[in-house]
């Protein structure tokens, strides 16, 4: 009943660790009227590849409207899900903020540099705080400048940010 009344934007991610054979919780979670999130849907799959989620959206599909969007991670299987469903797919910003503190760790940014890109970082994510698209554009350069003069290391993942700013 979740999905067919809330099948608007739907938040997706698979859980490892879940079975002693290695498959994974695959949860479709939507968001009711009243901002709180509903399991709609699970399947325990093998792989988060494009096989098995397309056979999993392949069951739900029936329930699910025009204009789906789906939020993920960055698995690429995801990508070709939504592509082959025209679903929107957007790039969750938990996701996102997480891999920020990996590859800051990953290229040894120090703790006090990390925090001090922190706000930033953050403003830029939810991208609600620019007078406009120009605004965002300089900032979002201004950043990763600075970023990759203190850490050179993270040249490839502000590369990729900067690539994923709209769907993030």
């Amino acid at each position: 009943p979740f999905l067919n009344q809330y099948k608007r934007v739907l938040i997706c991610d698979g859980t490892h660790g879940i079975t002693m054979k290695g498959f994974k919780l695959y949860t479709i979670v939507v968001v009711d009227s009243l901002m709180h999130s509903a399991m709609a849907a699970y399947a325990f799959v093998k792989q988060e590849s494009t096989e098995d989620l397309i056979s999993v959206f392949s069951e739900i599909k029936s329930h699910l409207g025009a204009n789906t969007v789906l939020i993920s991670d960055d698995n690429p299987a995801t990508s070709v899900l939504c592509h082959h469903f025209k679903f929107v797919h957007l790039l969750c910003q938990w996701h996102y903020a997480k891999s920020w503190v990996k590859n800051c760790t990953q290229n040894r940014m120090t703790r006090t540099i990390m925090l001090s890109f922190a706000d930033v970082f953050y403003s830029l994510l939810r991208g609600t705080s620019f007078a406009n698209e120009q605004d965002f554009e300089i900032q979002m350069r201004a950043f990763g400048d600075s970023v990759v003069q203190f850490c050179p290391g993270m040249k490839s993942w502000i590369n990729d940010f900067s690539r994923d700013r709209k769907q993030v």
